[in-house]
């Protein structure tokens, strides 16, 4: 016989990417299980209060060994979901990367060869005295004027 003391949210306790299965949770004293989890929620940096958890949990029971301490974001980290995600950024950001230096590359051939085939037209609008600018403006623009 079970006692109903109260009914909680959804708790994502299992990998990311599947559904919550429904779940049930026993006091301590009502559980014929040698171990027990315990999950604290705090608004401190959760890094820094583990050990301070440990030392409490050793100070009720000297006797009772800790293992897996470890925070929330650490426990997300380590799942295949947020590996799978990470890795997919890395790879869509290496392809973004390559794109824009090929570009890049591609943009400058072009520029380069057009001002190689106007070499002379170029050299005689700055002996004329044409400004550094409008010679700018004139290759960028591809027209003749």
């Amino acid at each position: 016989m079970w006692e109903i003391v109260g009914v909680v949210d959804d708790v994502r306790e299992g990998p990311l990417d599947v559904d919550t299965p429904p779940a049930e949770y026993f006091p301590i004293s009502q559980t014929r299980g040698h171990y027990f989890s315990l999950v604290v929620r705090t608004r401190q940096e959760a890094g820094a209060l583990l050990p301070v958890l440990v030392g409490t949990l050793h100070q009720i029971d000297p006797d009772l060994g800790v293992s897996d301490e470890a925070t929330m974001s650490d426990q997300i980290e380590a799942t295949q979901a947020a590996l799978l995600h990470r890795s997919s950024a890395w790879l869509v950001g290496g392809f973004a990367t390559m794109a824009l230096v090929l570009g890049v590359v591609g943009l400058y051939g072009v520029i380069a060869y057009s001002v190689s085939q106007r070499t002379r037209e170029i050299g005689v609008r700055m002996a004329l005295g044409a400004q550094r600018s409008s010679v700018y403006k004139l290759v960028l623009r591809q027209r003749d004027g």
